[in-house]
C-alpha cells in the first residue's frame, strides 16, 4: 500500500511540473548520472577520457496524457578533438532510437564539452559538493 501512495504522489508531481521544471529537474538528474559514471574512474580521468565509451544510464521521461513518467535507455559517449593550443573533451549523451526489429541506433539528447581533464574533475567533483574544512 505504501508503495502505491508513494507511486500516486511521484504521479501528481511530475504531471503537474511545468516543462520548465520538468527539464531543470531532468538535467540536473543527467548531470549526476554522468558524474557518477566519471567518479568509476575517480584515481584517473585520464584513463576515462580515453574510452569511447564511458557506460549506461537511465534517462527519465514523461509521456501521454496523464504524463507518466518512464525510463528510456541512455549511453555516455565521449570523443576528443585535438587543436593547437590543446584538446576538447566533448561528452555526448544518446538515448536509444532503435525500434526492436531494427539495428541500434542513438540520438543524442545533450553534451557536455571540457578543454581540459581539470575541467572534467571540476565536472566530477562540484565545489558544492567538496567537503568543508
Amino acid at each position: 500500500m505504501a508503495n502505491l501512495v508513494k507511486g500516486m504522489k511521484n504521479w501528481l508531481v511530475y504531471s503537474t511540473m511545468d516543462e520548465g521544471e520538468w527539464d531543470t529537474l531532468r538535467k540536473v538528474y543527467l548531470e549526476e548520472e554522468v558524474r557518477r559514471l566519471f567518479s568509476l574512474y575517480a584515481e584517473d580521468l585520464e584513463t576515462a577520457t580515453q574510452r569511447s565509451e564511458l557506460g549506461d544510464v537511465s534517462v527519465p521521461v514523461r509521456s501521454g496524457a496523464f504524463r507518466k513518467l518512464k525510463r528510456r535507455s541512455g549511453k555516455v559517449f565521449l570523443s576528443k578533438d585535438e587543436y593547437e593550443d590543446g584538446e576538447q573533451i566533448k561528452v555526448h549523451l544518446m538515448v536509444s532510437a532503435s525500434s526492436p526489429d531494427g539495428p541500434a541506433a542513438w540520438e543524442p539528447l545533450c553534451a557536455w564539452t571540457f578543454d581540459s581533464i581539470s575541467e572534467v574533475a571540476d565536472f566530477v567533483t562540484p565545489p558544492s559538493a567538496e567537503p568543508a574544512s
